[in-house]
């Protein structure tokens, strides 16, 4: 009944489960997504993509994010028409990605965040972390104080 019903919408289709996601996406005009890897992947794919939550890549400046539902007839007209891909932009971001993100899973209820293994990751990374500001403040005092 439910689907019967959201099929009956104007230019809705229900696609099967078992088309490759990947294929959609390049074929997508755009890509609406709440927080999910589906997002993620259009942006590898330089296909324009808007967010309504709180999702790792809206730190990608081309993508948009949907504030308010009221505007997003717009937004979608605008990612669509004004949407334009900068492979430059995007390796810059990924490499950003690659530099700054650690082995490790986030706080959440799934039983792996609390396992030793998890733990000692996180706490690598936290170090490595707190070595590489180190090392970048003395950097940067030791040029401060050649200048003095």
């Amino acid at each position: 009944m439910f689907l019967r019903r959201i099929k009956s919408i104007g230019n809705v289709r229900l696609i099967s489960p078992y088309v490759e996601s990947h294929d959609l996406i390049r074929q997508a005009s755009a890509v609406l997504s709440i927080t999910g890897t589906l997002g993620w992947e259009a942006v590898l794919y330089e296909v324009p993509v808007i967010t309504f939550g709180d999702a790792f890549y809206n730190a990608f400046d081309l993508v948009y994010r949907a504030r308010d539902v009221r505007l997003l007839p717009d937004l979608i007209s605008e990612a669509i028409t004004h949407f334009r891909p900068d492979r430059e932009l995007l390796l810059k971001f990924i490499a950003a990605m690659f530099l700054g993100t650690y082995e490790g899973f986030r706080p959440s209820t799934d039983s792996y965040v609390l396992t030793d293994e998890n733990i000692r990751r996180v706490a690598r990374a936290l170090v490595a972390e707190l070595n590489l500001e180190r090392a970048g403040a003395a950097k940067t005092l030791a040029h401060a104080e050649g200048f003095a």
